[in-house]
Parts: C-alpha cells; sequence; structure tokens
C-alpha cells in the first residue's frame, strides 16, 4: 500500500472543486492501467467519507495473467485519490489476489483529515466532539466504572474530545488567542504503578522519535512533571513542553500543555494549565 498526499495544485478552492480535482487525478490513473489491463472496461467508483471525496477503480496487469507474477511484480492495483481538505491523498494497493487490506484502505482514506499547521493533531481512532466552551472550565474526563474524574482548567480553549475507547478518554485544544495547545488523557498504566511511572513510560516513547531531548524532571506534590524545549519542531519553529502525570487505581493521567514559537509569558500559562489539573471524587 502506497499512500501519497500532495497539495492540490488548484488551491484554494471551494469542497466540490477539490473532490473534482481528486476524482481527475483517479481518472488520469484509470486511462494509463486500462492501456495495459485485462479489463476492456475499468469503471470509476466514487469514494465519499465523512470529510474526503474522491473516487478509485481496480484492474489486472494483462502481462501477467499467463504466468506468476515475479520479485516486485503484482497482478492487481487498487488505485485512487481524494480531496483531504486542501491535500489530495492519492493511494494504491498492489496485490496478487484481493483481499480484506482492501477494505482497510478505503476505510482509512475516508477517515482521513487535515490538521492545519499549528493546530494540534490527534492520534488514535475516532472523530472528536466539540466540547462546549461552557464545559472547558474545568474539562472533565471519565474512565468508565470509576468513582472519580479528571479535571483540567481550559477557559478559552477550542476543545474537541472523545469518550473511553480502548486506549482511553481523550481531549485536545488550542487557545485561538495564544496559540498554546494543550492535551488531556487517560490511559491503562501498563505496568506503571505511580506517577514516575506513568511519566517515563511516556518520555521513553517520546524519546524514540527524538532521541537526545533534554528532559528536566520533577516530582512536585501534585504527581510528576517532565519538560523540555526544541530547538527546530514540526513547522522549523522553537518549541516549549510541559507535562504533568497522576496515577490512580491503575490508569496514568496525563496533561500536555505546549507552544510553538513561545513568547514571554508562555511559561507561565503553561504551568497555569498543568497546576489546575487534579483528580475530584464524582458525587
Amino acid at each position: 500500500m502506497l499512500l501519497t498526499p500532495l497539495w492540490n495544485p488548484g488551491e484554494p478552492e471551494p469542497p466540490q472543486a477539490r473532490a473534482d480535482t481528486a476524482r481527475l487525478f483517479a481518472e488520469l490513473g484509470r486511462r494509463r492501467a486500462l492501456s495495459g489491463s485485462v479489463e476492456r472496461e475499468i469503471p470509476l467508483e466514487e469514494l465519499e467519507g465523512s470529510g474526503p471525496r474522491g473516487a478509485y477503480f481496480s484492474a489486472t496487469d494483462a502481462d501477467l495473467v499467463d504466468r506468476e507474477s515475479g520479485p516486485n511484480e503484482f497482478r492487481h492495483v487498487l488505485q485512487g485519490a481524494a480531496a483531504v481538505g486542501p491535500v489530495i491523498l492519492a493511494f494504491s494497493v498492489l496485490d496478487d489476489e484481493p483481499g480484506p487490506w482492501r477494505d482497510q484502505t478505503l476505510e482509512l482514506v475516508r477517515g482521513a483529515r487535515h490538521v492545519p499547521d499549528g493546530e494540534p493533531g490527534v492520534s488514535g481512532s475516532g472523530e472528536l466532539d466539540a466540547v462546549p466552551e461552557g464545559e472547558t472550565e474545568p474539562l472533565r474526563l471519565r474512565w468508565p466504572g470509576k468513582s472519580w474524574s479528571l479535571l483540567v482548567d481550559l477557559p478559552g480553549f477550542r476543545v474537541g474530545a472523545r469518550p473511553a475507547e480502548d486506549g482511553g478518554p481523550y481531549a485536545v485544544g488550542l487557545h485561538p488567542e495564544n496559540g498554546i495547545a494543550a492535551s488531556v488523557m487517560l490511559a491503562p498504566a501498563r505496568g506503571a504503578t505511580d506517577a514516575a511511572g506513568c511519566r517515563d513510560r511516556a518520555l521513553a516513547a517520546i524519546s524514540a522519535g527524538r532521541p537526545g531531548l533534554a528532559f528536566v524532571r520533577s516530582e512536585p506534590s501534585d504527581g510528576a512533571r517532565a519538560t523540555y524545549d526544541l530547538a527546530s519542531g514540526k513547522a522549523g519553529l522553537p518549541e516549549s513542553h510541559a507535562h504533568l502525570f497522576l496515577f490512580r487505581d491503575g490508569v496514568c493521567a496525563s496533561v500536555h500543555a505546549s507552544k510553538i514559537g513561545p513568547e514571554p509569558g508562555d511559561v507561565a500559562r503553561l504551568e497555569e494549565i498543568l497546576s489546575s489539573a487534579r483528580i475530584a471524587e464524582d458525587l
């Protein structure tokens, strides 16, 4: 499977024009495939998701009909393109016989979304539901079956959240004025027995993607903390990151606040978010 995202060459375009551009990419691929395919007609199928729209087709290589496929040769192709916001996501699946991976690929493309630079991305599956502004101070995350909730104050933040799934409840937010991003989540402890254990496991995962980070660890009375700075982050700008970890009943609670291009006063703003985090009993 190959996924190739590229900027829509016609931008800026309205949604319908974006979808038409994606269909054009798919149509050009269909015409190329038709010249060497077993099929004399290759229909173009519509592809629609919650946001992405485009088309795809499937074809069989005529050169491999009467012989076994060799190294790096595949008998079939599933190919198409979808508009994901201002991005055209081209995709191809090469295989020797149809299988479940085809539907899995189409489902993956249908669920793709574009996150503008500077806005927090979302890990894991599932769409986020908008949290009303009146419910972000405090923002409340609950773990099913537990008698408590994680509370964090995010006044003025635009927040999206999802309920508990296999990985636990999750929320992510962005302050539209100061550009600070925050994420809040509950997750199974998976061997951790205290807040420091939750922190060490998370930092190990962060270090795997960015070796050599210099973490500043501390363990105040409200849990375990860690901060670090990047000289050049995803946008090529400096970044400041601050994490707080709490532990209860086999669950790790984490709060992450960050700022791309930090300014004077941002360290205090990150600290204000972390200091507001607490575990409260549900009544």
